[in-house]
């Protein structure tokens, strides 16, 4: 890659840092292993899976995952 995912998580990080928000969520399908990588890679940890409550995709399932800034 060209390091462009881990500058949009370094500013998302910023702006949440600059809003005194305490960390970061994000969740992920379970098939998304690259992003699961980056995640990792990137200090966040995995938190545990929830599925969507409605929507398109109600009832798919997503990995947590949270940096605390």
């Amino acid at each position: 890659g060209k390091g462009i995912a881990k500058a949009v998580l370094a500013e998302a990080e910023a702006m949440a840092s600059a809003r005194q928000c305490l960390s970061v969520r994000v969740d992920t399908h379970p098939g998304n292993t690259i992003m699961q990588g980056l995640l990792s890679g990137q200090g966040y940890l995995y938190c545990g899976k929830f599925n969507l409550p409605d929507g398109e995709e109600a009832g798919a399932l997503r990995l947590c995952y949270e940096k605390v800034l």
